[in-house]
């Protein structure tokens, strides 16, 4: 099946009065790439609705599916969420609409059929999934169809948000220049890295804005509106994010023999993910692993940056047999989610796996 063709006849054959959605995962790659399918699908003639799902973010609940069948709508767009990781979910939306997900985690499912298009990176390309971010891979579909050169910035922030600058160098370096942006060395503290790291720090702040923060996005004229109607959100977030960096070293529980620092925290704000990046951004040898209590939610976010690790195999090693628990993501970066009264059992688990691996 030629993935590029069946995308470009799907969306050209879309009726004019068809009602159409986008369910996007809430950092700044699903966000952003969200924002080009929709500005994209306006430019062929379309409206389009946003949403998210907070509580289901690698697929939807019930609320999600309601909203899709009362606003009857024909054609579903997904970005940035592991959609295939549910095939039940797919049969039911399949009697509502055509679906088309875009996505770059882990192949889990075969979800395409004659209504559901799955586009990811390892069915087209030989890049690696983890390094083919969402942002860029709607944004190089729709070029197909429209221009979409004046969202590259958008495209951009996506891609440097997920840690895919050395694969995206030629382009990302392109769209600084037009933009007349410095390209600093280290990326992330672009102007444009910023866009990305706003707008997940925004939806950190509180998660009943993610609507909110969406529209923003989708308003801006250029990258300087983000930053500049989003930094009253930046701060808080920030200070939060750099006291838990800080008192890594005297919390952390190192495990030398399984290469394994296992962090907890407790924090007022959901920053497990950006703790672990920039953790584990100090050494790319060892597996950092910040367990976040959220209430009676243990929240994992897993990390090593060589890949030596499989992080998608640890999380699901770790939850295996556990009620409520979900896992998923990429080989250097994973996340996770489980009862926390099953901490205990999970980091044993974890462990093990390590332990065993490193014999």
């Amino acid at each position: 099946m030629d993935i590029r063709k069946r995308f470009r006849d799907t969306v050209t054959a879309i009726p004019a009065d068809a009602s159409l959605a986008i369910l996007h995962d809430t950092d700044a790659d699903g966000i952003c790439s969200a924002v080009i399918v929709a500005k994209a699908l306006r430019k062929l003639g379309h409206n389009v609705l946003f949403l998210h799902d907070t509580k289901n973010r690698a697929s939807l609940g019930k609320k999600t599916y309601g909203i899709i069948s009362k606003k009857k709508i024909s054609y579903l767009f997904t970005t940035d969420k592991a959609m295939d990781s549910n095939p039940a979910i797919i049969q039911q939306l399949e009697k509502l609409c055509t679906l088309i997900v875009f996505d770059h985690h882990h192949l889990e499912n075969d979800i395409t059929s004659d209504k559901t298009l799955l586009i990811k990176p390892q069915l087209f390309s030989k890049i690696p999934p983890s390094q083919y971010p969402t942002s860029k891979l709607v944004y190089d579909f729709f070029a197909e169809l429209v221009d979409v050169t004046e969202w590259d910035w958008l495209s951009a922030a996506g891609v440097i948000s997920d840690a895919s600058y050395r694969t995206w160098r030629d382009f990302i370096d392109a769209v600084h220049r037009r933009h007349k942006v410095a390209t600093p060395d280290p990326i992330f503290s672009s102007e444009l890295a910023k866009v990305g790291q706003y707008i997940t720090t925004a939806t950190l702040y509180d998660e009943k804005m993610i609507g909110k923060i969406v529209a923003i996005v989708d308003t801006a004229n250029e990258y300087k509106d983000i930053l500049h109607l989003l930094r009253v959100y930046v701060e808080p977030v920030r200070e939060e994010i750099n006291k838990w960096i800080a008192s890594f070293t005297s919390r952390t529980e190192h495990y030398a023999d399984a290469a394994l620092y296992w962090y907890e925290i407790e924090s007022r704000f959901p920053v497990s993910s950006i703790v672990s990046t920039r953790l584990s951004m100090e050494d790319s040898h060892a597996t950092y692993i910040v367990a976040e209590r959220r209430g009676k939610v243990l929240a994992l976010s897993l990390r090593r940056q060589d890949g030596a690790v499989n992080c998608i195999n640890l999380v699901k090693a770790g939850i295996l047999g556990i009620k409520n628990a979900t896992g998923g993501g990429h080989i250097p970066a994973a996340g996770g989610q489980a009862p926390y009264s099953k901490k205990e059992e999970i980091k044993k688990k974890m462990l093990s796996y390590l332990r065993l691996k490193a014999s």
